[in-house]
């Protein structure tokens, strides 16, 4: 019996050294932006130094309108990431930028954070980005969280990433 009880509990630190393992972790600051500006094929990254408490701030912002935005917030001085964040602010009226402006630039920018962040979720994290309900998505390490908000010409679309 103690044989049996030592390999099921050998079995179980196996499995949860493998589960661990496949498990995702954000990279450090400098990879993860590094990462963002290629997928997203950013031509203006800007990175923020820490200050006031704040760990360094990278941020892309993208279409014509410049309604496209992605950062990546560091835990203060740590060279680690705390969250990402891709932000649409989605203009339902044309106030002279168009409808929807940049919603290209927005689809791009969604399909990097996917295959990034939760490529086994896609259709998941599509079906919220483009619908109006608040959302928590699970995904291999990560948790996305969707957040809609309707203002007077614009819909603010927002996932932020965080680890597990």
């Amino acid at each position: 019996m103690k044989v049996y009880r030592k390999l099921v509990l050998c079995a179980l630190g196996i499995i949860l050294m493998i589960g661990s393992a496949l498990a995702a972790d954000f990279k450090s600051f400098t990879s993860e932006s590094g990462e963002a500006t290629e997928a997203l094929d950013c031509r203006n990254p800007k990175i923020t130094s820490a200050s006031f408490g704040m760990g360094e701030l990278y941020g892309c912002v993208q279409g014509n309108a410049e309604t496209v935005k992605w950062f990546i917030n560091e835990v203060p001085n740590t060279g680690r990431v705390d969250n990402v964040k891709l932000m649409w602010n989605d203009w339902f009226k044309d106030v002279g930028y168009g409808l929807h402006a940049d919603k290209q630039k927005a689809e791009q920018a969604l399909k990097a954070l996917i295959q990034m962040y939760a490529p086994n979720k896609e259709e998941e994290v599509e079906e919220a980005f483009w619908g109006n309900s608040h959302r928590t998505i699970a995904s291999d390490g990560f948790v996305l969280e969707y957040t809609y908000s309707r203002g007077p010409a614009i819909d603010e679309r927002l996932i932020v990433v965080t680890e597990e």
